[in-house]
């Protein structure tokens, strides 16, 4: 997982997290990440699904 800047550097409310699943195998893919101002902190998570149409 990466976090682009989306193609604008100096604008940080537009980038995005890009992630590429790196095996072969199907099914949920579980994605945990923390976030921080240097104060604050919090833990986010997505899951997305790599499934046959009709299967999910």
């Amino acid at each position: 997982m990466v976090i682009s800047d989306n193609g604008t550097a100096g604008t940080t409310n537009d980038d995005v997290l890009i992630f590429t699943r790196t095996s072969g195998s199907r099914g949920a893919a579980h994605l945990y990440w923390t976030v921080s101002d240097g104060t604050l902190n919090a833990q986010c998570v997505a899951t997305g699904y790599d499934l046959p149409p009709g299967n999910g």
